[in-house]
């Protein structure tokens, strides 16, 4: 645990991501050059790793970095990360004491039932990913059906470069595309929620938050945390300027989605985790 601070040519960028109290596990990295970095470690130590290397998922990296997936996807620049402090997990006896660790008191009293709310979770966890994958098949195809809006790009890479000093003419060209689509998708995605007086309230963001904060416990197999814990957690999440705009724009894209799954004809089929995960995979 620890802050972590977004690089830029070796130094921090004094402009770029800023995450305190970032929490993250060395062993699920994927890229072992990466982990290597973090054997040994101490607190104290401050090491600098690539969060692109090391996850390989935008999943993961967006709940280190408390950003969307959608901006995950975009994050290639090395971090720095001060080490606060360390905590080491072990392996627990399958018993009573391990059901209510996990679940709370009170819920979980055999290891058949123990199973049975493991599956549970994992079935949940797998509706939320293929929710999100309808969403991101619902965005390229209604991007796709305005490829022909044109934008005025002379002026358009001026202002960019003008306003991120840490921009090159080199990479804006070659993001150049994809900030297009994004910039379509946003107008796009407002139209439709005009359309449909889509409004986000309050309370809205609130259970967004503790959704974020539950799938961040759960990251580190912390599930089943109490209420009060995860909404303390989520509060604090919102407190952050840039982490509640975040969320107010991502409850407003699921209630877009929403509108659009109601509009249209699904095609429902069951397969393999292997399939499925593929689907995910870099066209």
């Amino acid at each position: 645990k620890g802050e972590l601070l977004e690089m830029a040519n070796g130094k921090v960028n004094e402009s770029g991501l800023k995450v305190k109290d970032a929490t993250m596990t060395a062993s699920y990295m994927k890229d072992d050059a990466q982990k290597a970095l973090f054997i040994g470690a101490k607190k104290g130590d401050v090491i600098t790793f690539n969060p692109a290397k090391a996850f390989e998922n935008e999943t993961e990296i967006s709940s280190l970095l408390k950003i969307s997936k959608d901006a995950a996807k975009t994050i290639d620049a090395d971090f720095q990360l001060k080490i606060e402090s360390i905590t080491r997990y072990h392996e627990s006896e399958i018993n009573q004491e391990l059901f209510d660790k996990v679940y709370g008191e009170g819920v979980v009293y055999t290891e058949e039932e123990f199973r049975a709310k493991i599956k549970e979770n994992i079935q949940d966890s797998l509706v939320s990913d293929s929710e999100y994958k309808f969403g991101v098949d619902a965005q390229e195809m209604l991007v796709a059906k305005f490829d022909s809006l044109t934008f005025p790009d002379t002026f358009l890479k001026r202002w960019v470069l003008s306003s991120n000093e840490n921009l090159t003419p080199e990479t804006l060209e070659a993001d150049y595309s994809k900030m297009i689509a994004d910039l379509k998708w946003h107008l796009i995605k407002d139209k439709l929620a005009k359309a449909s007086d889509i409004k986000v309230e309050a309370a809205d963001v609130e259970e967004y938050a503790k959704k974020v904060a539950k799938a961040q416990f759960a990251q580190y197999g912390m599930i089943g945390m109490d209420d009060e814990i995860i909404a303390n957690y989520a509060k604090d999440m919102m407190k952050k300027e840039d982490t509640l705009k975040n969320m107010v724009d991502k409850v407003a894209e699921e209630k877009v989605f929403a509108i659009i799954k109601e509009s249209v004809k699904l095609d429902t089929k069951e397969v393999s985790i292997e399939e499925f995960n593929k689907m995910f995979e870099a066209k």
